[in-house]
């Protein structure tokens, strides 16, 4: 019963991402794509490809940290929000 409680949560704040009711660029569907491609716009021109290998570190709906590991140099990611704004 506990799991399908949180499954619900999960789904309930999910729709109130996705219309805009609760901020949060990182709790909305498809924003790692978008991410995934404006890192290989980054990277290209610096020779950098991405080969598909990240790890996310830390996530919520208003804060993320990424590392991938392209095929020369770990190429990072990090943005904050709340509740960790500088």
């Amino acid at each position: 019963m506990e799991e399908a409680k949180a499954v619900r949560e999960a789904l309930g704040e999910a729709e109130l991402l996705r219309h805009g009711k609760k901020p949060g660029p990182f709790g909305k569907a498809g924003w790692l794509r978008e991410l995934f491609q404006w890192a290989e716009e980054q990277g290209d021109p610096l020779g950098i490809r991405l080969t598909g290998n990240f790890r996310q570190l830390n996530a919520s709906p208003t804060f993320s940290l990424i590392r991938w590991k392209p095929t020369a140099i770990a190429l990072w990611f990090k943005a904050t929000g709340k509740p960790n704004e500088p």
